[in-house]
């Protein structure tokens, strides 16, 4: 379809079928369950609420606005996926990373969270990072321009070189490894 969505602040919204919408609006609570993709026009879903994705599905496209939180439970298709305001929240959870083709998280301040266990983590520039899991992190990010953390009991081995434009943080009962490569960290 080409109309709209509007979930408002205090409601959730399930959806566990397909949804073809134009835009869909959400700052409220969505809950998406099931195999049923979820079509709007790249970018047309817009979060200031909470997402919480479940389903196997693919959705065309997400900008996580102010405050937005969205949190990744199974491993789906997301075509593009922006965390686009400093109080953005992109929590990944489960263990197997969904397909992300586009993943924008460069601006100052959003926060991509890899909270499974054994995950890999996507390539690509972060404003902050953490790790947060369990078991043996795979992880490649072209920079961190923020803060990078780790907590829980991840293990991570560095295989390329990588600049920290905030601050480390590396949290009891982890590790971080520099593999022979140059870990650079500038924040204060």
């Amino acid at each position: 379809g080409a109309g709209t969505l509007t979930n408002s602040s205090s409601y959730t919204l399930n959806l566990g079928g397909t949804v073809a919408v134009g835009t869909l609006a959400n700052a409220g609570t969505i809950a998406v369950t099931g195999s049923g993709a979820i079509s709007t026009a790249t970018a047309n879903l817009t979060n200031t609420g909470t997402i919480n994705l479940g389903g196997s599905g693919t959705i065309a496209g997400i900008t996580n606005n102010a405050a937005g939180i969205v949190n990744l439970t199974t491993s789906g298709t997301i075509t593009a996926f922006n965390n686009a305001t400093a109080t953005s929240t992109l929590n990944i959870i489960d263990n197997t990373v969904p397909t992300i083709t586009t993943l924008t998280t460069t601006f100052a301040g959003n926060t991509v969270n890899y909270s499974g266990a054994a995950q890999t983590c996507i390539a690509t520039t972060y404003s902050n990072l953490s790790l947060t899991g369990s078991g043996t992190v795979t992880c490649v990010p072209v920079a961190v321009t923020g803060n990078l953390t780790t907590s829980g009991t991840v293990a991570w081995t560095l295989t390329g070189a990588l600049v920290v434009g905030g601050n480390l943080s590396v949290g009891s009962g982890t590790s971080v490894t520099t593999g022979g490569v140059a870990l650079t960290v500038t924040g204060t």
